[in-house]
């Protein structure tokens, strides 16, 4: 039990970095109620609750969390929550970045999280079992 335990709360901290992150790096996407794509169109971007998408998906750090818990769960988060960050950019100075930033924060978060230390937590599982 205690592996299982030590297993969940370094998954804990990993999410909860990433979080922080995603506060930092989304909280405020889209504050206008518009972003700019990879086409260099203006796209409206509320979500159904009627609020801008960075406030409600990244706004704060549970709200953060709970996005990022959903990413792991894979329900549907490519296109409700990484699609827009991704295609950000446009023709401004920096976009590409930006782009390329998000890319990486989600791959990198479903590399780690979602195969790397939930294949932890089923190791740990394994060698109880034995």
């Amino acid at each position: 039990m205690p592996g299982i335990v030590n297993a969940a709360v370094v998954q804990l901290i990993v999410m909860c970095i990433y979080a922080i992150l995603a506060v930092d790096l989304y909280g405020d996407f889209g504050s206008q109620g518009t972003y700019t794509n990879i086409f260099n169109e203006s796209v409206v971007l509320y979500t159904a609750r009627g609020t801008t998408y960075g406030q409600e998906y990244y706004g704060t750090f549970f709200r953060s969390l709970y996005t990022l818990f959903q990413v792991l769960t894979g329900e549907s988060w490519s296109e409700a929550i990484a699609r827009h960050p991704i295609f950000e950019g446009g023709g401004q100075p920096g976009g590409v970045g930006k782009s390329i930033v998000a890319a990486i924060y989600f791959v990198s978060y479903v590399i780690i999280c979602g195969i790397v230390l939930v294949n932890v937590a089923v190791a740990v599982l394994l060698e109880v079992i034995q």
